[in-house]
């Protein structure tokens, strides 16, 4: 019977978590953040974060020097973290004008880069620019206009469902559906990295041991304005499959729990936005929590029931399945979904492990003193 009401609990965890697009979709319906198509007059500091990206160097740096000619005032921050491939002689070596470069001798991260790129930045209005995503033309000026708005501090750009090489991701077209609710009610919760745009009087210096530097400023920002996506600025990336390895995603679930325990962040932020902070974000780390409850239920339900037992073979052979294709680069969208549910549950698992070990050690050293 406990078995019974267990999986019961979990089937509504899975259904509770589901609902948020459909929660944020009617929310959304009638509203809309409006802002005017006026010049730019106060100018923009595009932020360029570089790390060991000496094959995007070129070519991403040539686009934004096209892209700031829409703007009478303008200027580029290259920040190199320390790279230990070709991007320091390049850069040592590239001279212009709008350009300015920061060649860290040793690597400190991307909130330190942040930091201090912001610090020297001159124009009210900062763009921030990864290496390795490819960008539409027109976007950084897209992403730029809305700030015209006083209620808007920060505009995101969308990641493509579709990567450099042509192919869909189920995740990420998922993903954009929401973000475009969330940000007709001018609540987007964490721009993408990538590629967005702040006004420099709403950023907030960022802890250097941060990882989710993203989602870290658009929280702040979300505490006294507004954030929304802009659809027509577009950001491609590389395999949304071959991004989702397990060191990512354990790095990714890392950060969010580094996020909910910065008091000063969440406590400061309105009601609502808490809300859908957690119902976007943590909630739906319940559905590979519950599927693996529902795993362990089924194997134990096998031990008395035939019929139980070829669901629980089937469930892992699937399982099992989808990760060895993904290995050869083999499996389809469906398989995938399956796969990065499974490397979430492992990733939970370890670092669940990892705080007990470190709390049991900690609790002894204490006893010890």
């Amino acid at each position: 019977m406990v078995i019974y009401i267990l999986l019961f609990v979990c089937l509504l965890l899975i259904i509770f978590s589901l609902l948020y697009p459909i929660w944020i979709n009617y929310k959304g319906r009638n509203e809309e953040i409006p802002y005017f198509e006026n010049e730019i007059k106060d100018g923009i500091t595009i932020i360029y974060l570089s790390y060991n990206g000496f094959q995007y160097l070129n070519q991403k740096l040539t686009q934004l020097l096209f892209e700031i000619q829409e703007f009478n005032q303008s200027e580029i921050i290259i920040i190199d973290d320390g790279s230990c491939d070709e991007t320091p002689n390049f850069l040592k070596n590239f001279h212009h004008p709008k350009v300015k470069i920061i060649l860290k001798e040793i690597q400190k991260g991307i909130p330190n880069s942040m930091n201090e790129a912001v610090k020297m930045a001159q124009f009210p209005y900062i763009v921030f620019c990864d290496q390795r995503q490819t960008i539409s033309t027109g976007a950084i000026k897209k992403i730029v206009t809305p700030l015209n708005n006083q209620e808007i501090g920060a505009v995101s750009s969308i990641l493509s469902a579709q990567d450099k090489k042509g192919k869909y991701s189920i995740i990420r077209i998922i993903e954009n559906f929401i973000k475009s609710k969330e940000s007709r009610l001018g609540k987007l919760i964490g721009v993408y990295g990538p590629l967005y745009a702040i006004k420099k009087d709403c950023y907030h210096t960022i802890p250097e041991d941060i990882i989710l530097d993203d989602l870290y400023v658009s929280l702040q920002i979300l505490k006294t304005k507004k954030i929304i996506l802009q659809q027509e600025a577009i950001i491609v990336d590389e395999n949304c499959n071959q991004l989702y390895n397990y060191q990512r995603i354990k790095r990714y679930l890392t950060g969010l729990f580094q996020i909910i325990t910065q008091q000063n962040l969440i406590s400061k932020l309105p009601l609502k936005e808490k809300w859908m902070l957690l119902w976007h974000k943590y909630f739906k780390l319940l559905i590979p929590i519950s599927l693996f409850i529902v795993n362990v239920s089924l194997g134990v339900l096998a031990l008395h029931d035939f019929s139980f037992l070829v669901l629980f073979i089937f469930i892992n052979l699937l399982g099992v399945t989808s990760i060895v294709l993904s290995i050869f680069k083999l499996h389809s969208k469906y398989q995938s979904l399956l796969c990065i549910n499974i490397l979430y549950i492992i990733a939970l698992l370890d670092i669940i492990c990892q705080k007990i070990a470190y709390t049991t050690q900690s609790f002894f050293k204490f006893h010890e003193k």
